[in-house]
């Protein structure tokens, strides 16, 4: 008969995602995790190149392996931005063709909405991206090399 600690691990090692874009949590029972990049990837400031580069490694980590279902590691990789703070627009009604190339508008903290002192209501609420002055997008592509399954997502983070 188990141990309801032994199970507990042996369930918890089941339910993790061991890659090179890390798992979500830490628990200090387990012997072994994935690499993961989350607790470290937090930036602030997305106007310096450093940090900008930072999440760009992140990125580049999550998307280097190969995938049978290219939405749902966006999905995935839409959740683990949101670590970041920053999000993109992603649902079932989004197109995703082969080689072409995508570019989803990030919002930071989701973006702000409401209005300031110095806004015109007349106009209307203001809606930004969270970013202030700046705009940036993750550009992304889906290939496969034989055009069919696995699939490989080229990412990445740029200001536009």
């Amino acid at each position: 008969m188990k141990r309801f600690k032994e199970l507990r691990s042996e369930i918890k090692e089941i339910n993790e995602e061991h890659s090179e874009g890390g798992g979500f949590g830490y628990d200090e029972t387990l012997k072994s995790m994935g690499r993961s990049a989350s607790p470290k990837v937090k930036p602030v400031h997305y106007d310096d190149a450093f940090e900008l580069g930072k999440i760009n490694a992140f990125v580049q980590a999550f998307t280097s392996k190969s995938y049978l279902d290219p939405r749902s590691a966006l999905y995935l990789l839409k959740t683990k931005l949101n670590l970041a703070n920053v999000d993109f627009d992603l649902n079932n009604g989004t197109e995703l063709e082969l080689e072409k190339e995508y570019e989803f508008p990030l919002k930071r903290f989701g973006g702000t909405f409401g209005t300031s002192p110095s806004h015109d209501l007349s106009k209307g609420f203001e809606k930004t991206n969270g970013f202030g002055d700046k705009n940036f997008v993750l550009k992304c592509k889906v290939v496969a090399p034989n055009g069919k399954a696995p699939y490989f997502i080229q990412a990445e983070i740029v200001e536009k």
